[in-house]
């Protein structure tokens, strides 16, 4: 009887560990854990519930109450069962569906139903352990052309225009941003396109997709596109613009394409990019992608005692630095967007203002730090335009241009100025306000790249893909036939493409396979070399295959031989004399080795050895071991022979 009670209570912990086993092998579980332990707070109550659990199990007692020792086995039981439950909640619900993830790098595709090379009709199969790029994705394998994301945009995408950039200058630019004017109008009337261009694509030569970023204009003739290219070699160089999938989203992506950049989308200032100065001295508030500073203070003395915000990133190189103002109370002297030193309120700086009566944008400086700020006067720059406009500094060196819209305002070079950081502002003895849709920084060098887009290509995707999987939740495989009559060495690549588009993967890895053409006895495909035939007896014989190319026809063997006859050849024996090449011959069904002056001998006992000078059938055996026959005779000339 006690022996039936401890197995019972052995029971308690064996029963709940098996499900756990069983469950981790089938689930994945311990890539559950790990990523509940990542990403979901109700882990805590799982991982309270096991430290709890164990804390029991090592107590004799709990808050004045003794824990007999049978009861220690049920308290496992708990953990597993409030596991359980959360995990139920929190996948069947939807709130966790990674729980299939495996390896969040696939590997290179594998390839199966080989032996290399197969004929035509034969196929491949190709498979990958790859996982989708985001929760409830869907990928597909493609078996591509080209090792690269070209074959995806190539697929998936059916238009792209080269985009030619044009580098004047005397050295190769990195990372630069260049400016492309598309007519995306004509596009999305001819159904080329998306309305809100949510499938521009910009890729390099070898289809690597590059960062981009929308300024304006969608659905017009001028719509205005910045792209940053990793690469501008100097002279000309090509990227293209890819367009036409219905399915795809936008990409445009400000942060990615340039070295900084704000929009001030959302309701909080983003404070990993900007400090606030001068805090107490006004306000600032975002709101419809728009920042609004109000503020008070003063910037004339030797410190500036009004409100600002500048970057927290530096600029220590040639840059452009540009905002859109979409608003303005145009208080007299009233500052706007400027370039400081540093974010001390006495640091050097040059900074945009409107004059007295407002009718001019010009600038206001200070060219060491400390001292008194200077400006340039009444109706300096230019004339104050309409809403919105541009603001730009070109920062070359210790100098420094102002433009309005690209009109130049001033400029200005002060030695060591080191002017590396971006501000916007609103400044005056009253409070006014300023408002600001964005912000960037860019590169600039001298003179800058140009672009030119060109004609328009249809793409087709056999052109880029041989082929490809449907689409699936996870291990996508394709399957590549062999066509009929044609030879092909080809380089066969796996994607694993998301349908979702968030991630896509390019393996470095490739498969090489050989597609050759179906050798018959009768001849069947057209030829233009041995190597170009299958072989069906699936043996490689040194530099020769089971087929020939005869009378630029791939047959199974020489037609005439004895032993041509290949649906039974691995019945036989296999003879390769390559090394004797012209000595053997087959006349008559029978196999023959001509000695030749030096009287060799074949080491087969099944050949029959002959003279020099003697003759078998229509054959003659020469002294040079080489053998002379009378037309329509055809003697077998090294490679492989079958002896039937």
């Amino acid at each position: 009887m006690k022996k039936a009670q401890k197995n019972f209570k052995f029971l308690h912990i064996l029963i709940p560990l098996t499900f756990l086993l069983y469950a981790s092998i089938f689930l994945n579980f311990h890539y559950l854990i790990y990523q509940l332990l990542l990403s979901y707070p109700q882990t805590l109550i799982v991982a309270f519930s096991w430290f709890f659990s164990a804390f029991l199990y090592s107590s004799k007692n709990f808050l004045g109450i003794k824990i007999r020792k049978e009861a220690k086995y049920r308290l496992l039981f708990y953990p597993i069962f409030i596991t359980f439950l959360v995990f139920y909640f929190t996948f069947f619900t939807g709130n966790l569906p990674l729980l299939m993830a495996a390896t969040p790098t696939p590997s290179p595709p594998s390839v199966s139903n080989s032996p290399e090379p197969q004929k035509g009709g034969n196929s491949i199969t190709f498979s990958s352990n790859a996982q989708p790029g985001a929760p409830g994705e869907l990928i597909k394998l493609l078996i591509c052309r080209t090792n690269t994301n070209q074959c995806v945009l190539g697929s998936q995408w059916g238009y792209r225009r080269p985009i030619t950039i044009s580098n004047s200058g005397s050295s190769a630019l990195t990372d630069y941003q260049v400016n492309i004017t598309l007519n995306t109008a004509s596009l999305i009337s001819a159904g080329k396109m998306r309305s809100d261009c949510g499938d521009i694509r910009f890729a390099d030569a070898s289809g690597n997709l590059l960062n981009y970023w929308i300024e304006s204009g969608c659905n017009s003739a001028t719509t205005i596109i910045w792209v940053k290219v990793p690469n501008i070699p100097t002279g000309t160089s090509t990227i293209y613009v890819y367009y036409g999938n219905p399915s795809a989203t936008s990409l445009s992506n400000g942060d990615a394409t340039f070295d900084f950049f704000d929009d001030f989308l959302g309701a909080d200032l983003n404070m990993g990019k900007w400090q606030v100065v001068n805090s107490g001295s006004g306000s600032y508030s975002l709101s419809n992608g728009e920042i609004t500073i109000a503020s008070g203070g003063d910037w004339w003395d030797t410190s500036d005692t009004s409100l600002y915000i500048i970057s927290k990133a530096s600029f220590p190189y040639n840059y452009i630095a540009e905002t859109k103002v979409t608003g303005n109370s145009y208080n007299p002297y009233q500052r706007i967007f400027g370039l400081r030193a540093s974010s001390a309120t006495n640091s050097r700086m040059f900074v945009f203002l409107v004059d007295y009566d407002a009718s001019h944008i010009t600038h206001v400086y200070r060219d060491s730090d400390g001292a008194y700020a200077n400006w340039y006067g009444e109706n300096t720059g230019v004339l104050r335009p309409s809403f919105p406009f541009i603001l730009k500094f070109v920062r070359v060196g210790d100098t420094v241009y102002g433009y309005v819209n690209n009109n130049l305002a001033n400029s200005r070079t002060v030695a060591n100025w080191g002017l590396n950081y971006v501000a916007l502002t609103d400044t005056h003895v009253t409070t006014g306000t300023n408002k600001f849709d964005w912000i960037r920084v860019r590169k600039y060098a001298s003179p800058e790249p140009s672009t030119s887009v060109g004609n328009e290509e249809v793409l087709s995707a056999s052109n880029f893909i041989y082929t490809q999987s449907p689409a699936v939740s996870s291990n996508p495989s394709a399957t590549y036939t062999c066509p009929s009559c044609t030879y092909s060495q080809n380089t066969y690549y796996g994607v694993a493409y998301s349908v979702n588009e968030s991630v896509w993967t390019a393996f470095t890895a490739a498969k090489t396979f050989t597609c050759k053409m179906e050798a018959s006895q009768s001849g069947s495909c057209a030829c233009s070399s041995n190597t170009q035939c299958y072989n069906p007896c699936n043996v490689n014989w040194g530099s020769y295959y089971d087929g020939y190319c005869y009378n630029s026809k791939c047959y199974d063997a020489i037609p005439g031989s004895a032993f041509g006859l290949t649906q039974s050849c691995l019945a036989g024996t296999v003879l390769n004399h390559e090394t004797s090449s012209g000595r053997y011959a087959n006349v008559n069904g029978r196999l023959y080795y001509c000695k030749g002056s030096d009287n060799s001998v074949s080491p087969y006992p099944f050949v029959f050895n002959l003279s020099p000078g003697s003759s078998v059938g229509n054959c003659k055996c020469n002294q040079d071991g080489s053998w002379s026959c009378q037309a329509g005779t055809i003697p077998i000339r090294g490679g492989r022979i079958k002896i039937v």
